[in-house]
Parts: structure tokens; sequence; C-alpha cells
């Protein structure tokens, strides 16, 4: 992946950057919004920290060294590679 993304990740990042912004110009329908909004009135219990705590991202640690004071719970800023992150844990 390095070699295409270049030593940074940038490309990787460049390309998400664009599907976020394919995402924004192409909003979900109206009908689509209200079942998401019922499904999580019916679902949201489920969750009692009212998120669904087991999804987890993942990051390139290295990336994000720059913020201080680095969270403990967090793999090292120096680490190398991706790492995985719940919304539980960001909590």
């Amino acid at each position: 992946m390095k070699e295409r993304d270049g030593q940074d990740g940038r490309g990787r990042q460049e390309r998400a950057d664009a599907v976020d912004r394919e995402m924004a110009a192409r909003l979900l329908p109206d009908a689509v919004v209200r079942a998401l909004g019922h499904w999580w009135e019916v679902n949201a219990s489920a969750y009692a920290d009212g998120t669904p705590g087991a999804h987890a991202i993942r990051y390139t640690p290295s990336r994000w060294a720059q913020i201080v004071p680095w969270p403990k719970a967090l793999a090292p800023a120096s680490a190398g590679g991706d790492a995985a992150v719940s919304r539980a844990e960001v909590a």
C-alpha cells in the first residue's frame, strides 16, 4: 500500500476525502432518513451509551502524532501501521 499511497498514506486519505465529497453531494432520500430514524428509535435501547459501541474504525496513529496529550488507551502515536478504535473506547 505504501508504494501506491506514498510514505505518509496521503493517497488513501485523498481517496477517502473524494468519497466523502461524493456522499455529501448525493444525500439520502427523505424516506431513507426516516427509516434510519425509526431503526434507531427501535434499537437505541440495545446500546446503553447511545452508540453502537462495538463498531470500530481503523486509523494510523502516526498521522495523529501532533495530538497532545495522546490518550493512553490508544495505540502509541509512534506505532507503525494501522490500529483500531471503537466508539466505546472513544467515549
